[in-house]
């Protein structure tokens, strides 16, 4: 099993690669998913799945998972998965990152957290403009600023979950 420093050095290896052909004229929006499966399987998936109960949920996604009391599947029960962050918004932090494996550990912690909400709230954040971007003056490490913004709400231990991860 890999440890946590090689894990983050992988991801900063990849993102070495991405940002260089972004440099030499790629289109960003054509690294992007490259960016977003290298963090999330090399760094957020290492030990849990996207549906994993001890991830963060809204109130409401922690709700229909008691209801179902089993594995949740995604478009069958309405959860789907969300950066608290949007990656759109840390291309910059992450590109700085890249220096060295402690900066890119030290960026990851900071800003890469998923949590489960349903599909309506989904539908509020996009609706509101906030499905790729931070809402005005947040801070860019506010994992609640996008889910405060629409309205969506996290029990205590959850909100506890988000404020402990940076």
């Amino acid at each position: 099993m890999l440890t946590e420093r090689e894990r983050v050095e992988a991801v900063r290896q990849i993102l070495i690669q991405l940002y260089a052909l972004v440099d030499r004229g790629m289109l960003p929006r054509n690294i992007t998913r490259i960016e977003r499966e290298a963090i999330f399987f090399l760094y957020e998936r290492h030990n849990t799945s996207k549906q994993d109960k001890s991830r963060p949920h809204s109130a409401a996604a922690r709700r229909c998972r008691m209801a179902i009391k089993g594995r949740i599947k995604s478009k069958k029960h309405g959860i789907t998965y969300d950066h608290t962050i949007p990656l759109a918004t840390l291309r910059d932090h992450l590109k700085k990152a890249t220096a060295s494996t402690e900066a890119m550990r030290r960026t990851l912690k900071r800003f890469i957290c998923g949590v489960l909400i349903t599909a309506e709230e989904d539908k509020r954040l996009s609706d509101a403009g906030l499905r790729f971007r931070m809402p005005g003056k947040a801070r860019p490490d506010d994992k609640l600023a996008r889910y405060n913004a629409v309205g969506i709400k996290f029990g205590a231990s959850d909100k506890r979950k988000l404020r402990s991860s940076n």
